[in-house]
């Protein structure tokens, strides 16, 4: 009895070693996979055109994205923030805005998603504020190094971000960085916050925003500035958000 009591043991422990093994290399061999598909993509930028634009259908298309939009043409734009991961395409959908939260840059299910852009923004012309989701990922891809944000001193060597849309260049100064929680009654709902409807409106989201900053970066919003806006997951809680919002360079 005693002995077949330890086989059952020593059998339910292998299938759990097993099952856990399986599950590690799974994990690596996704995040590889994902990896190699965005290093594909970005292959396809062809950064030396920088500015240069083309005729592309009955739309002019920075000729450096063109390869990238003729592979998905959901493609809006490209973010980038330097010395960090975050360097993906950007896409938005017409019927289901969260269509690229679990898809990768070619349609197929993934749990990296890809960035994408929030319900009601427009792109080209921009809303007044555009907001960008991506996921943190435990193995610091997508979105993940946005909360690195919550530490100045990684603002004081981040303090832009770039966004291209397929129409022109963009670099956004980094204005406030913030932790909050989201799907409660009193939550500030900064992803409702799109175009402002009166002056009254966009002073209370900055009001808002004076409450959460988690430091002063000595930069400020007004009303005619284009936002944008970058959001992703924080640990503390399923509800938490990381956030960060910017405004476009004046000279741009």
């Amino acid at each position: 009895m005693k002995n077949l009591k330890s086989r059952l043991i020593m059998f339910v422990l292998l299938v759990g070693l097993v099952f856990s093994g399986y599950k590690i290399v799974d994990y690596f061999y996704t995040s590889y996979d994902e990896k190699q598909n965005f290093n594909n993509v970005e292959k396809l930028v062809e950064s030396e055109y920088e500015d240069e634009k083309i005729q592309y259908n009955d739309f002019e298309i920075l000729k450096k994205y063109k390869k990238v939009y003729e592979k998905n043409n959901d493609l809006v734009g490209w973010i980038k923030i330097k010395d960090t991961n975050i360097d993906y395409p950007v896409m938005q959908t017409k019927d289901d805005y969260s269509y690229y939260l679990k898809r990768n840059f070619n349609k197929k299910s993934s749990i990296y998603g890809t960035p994408f852009v929030g319900d009601g923004c427009g792109i080209n012309p921009n809303s007044d504020n555009v907001i960008i989701y991506g996921h943190n990922m435990k193995n610091g891809t997508m979105f993940a190094d946005l909360n690195k944000y919550k530490d100045k001193k990684f603002y004081e060597s981040h303090k832009e971000v770039q966004f291209d849309t397929l129409t022109e260049e963009g670099t956004y100064k980094v204005v406030y960085a913030f932790v909050t929680e989201v799907n409660k009654k009193d939550s500030f709902k900064y992803y409702e916050k799109i175009n402002w409807n009166s002056k009254n409106e966009f002073n209370e989201y900055v009001s808002n925003l004076e409450q959460r900053k988690l430091y002063d970066t000595g930069e400020k919003i007004k009303k005619k500035d284009n936002l944008l806006t970058l959001s992703t997951c924080e640990k503390a809680s399923d509800n938490s958000r990381m956030v960060v919002v910017c405004k476009k360079k004046q000279n741009q």
